[in-house]
């Protein structure tokens, strides 16, 4: 699972500390702040500041799954699978009346995912025909 670099986490006392603040000679047990999950020191590379992984094999996809440190684009893909399946019985075509044209969508996905996203387009959508 893809997870973005952590530069702050918490140490075995529970306090916050950078990533940039650890030694490579400590031994201290540092854990994400989101998600508690064990993480791993890395030193950087050349010209990087040092930075924390996830210990995914010490935590639940699940755990991960909440973690504010999960790629956006995995959470996207996550809530696009939920909607594709929850609405994957839907087979006729669906007309949508946006700003006084209407829209016909054959992929319910496509109108629910539209219908759903919050965007200002999204608030003058009206659903005409049947479902």
């Amino acid at each position: 699972m893809r997870m973005m670099k952590c530069y702050l986490a918490n140490d075995s006392n529970g306090c916050f500390v950078m990533a940039k603040e650890v030694s490579s000679l400590e031994k201290c047990v540092r854990t994400c702040v989101s998600c508690h999950c064990l993480l791993v020191w890395h030193s950087g590379g050349h010209g990087e500041v040092p930075w924390c992984e996830h210990d995914q094999q010490s935590v639940s996809r699940g755990t991960l799954m909440k973690c504010a440190y999960l790629d956006p684009q995995v959470k996207a893909d996550e809530r696009h699978a939920e909607l594709r399946k929850a609405v994957g019985w839907l087979i006729t075509p669906l007309e949508f009346k946006i700003a006084g044209n209407v829209q016909v969508f054959t992929d319910a996905l496509a109108a629910c995912f539209l219908t759903a996203s919050g965007s200002e387009k999204a608030a003058t959508l009206m659903p005409t025909g049947t479902y």
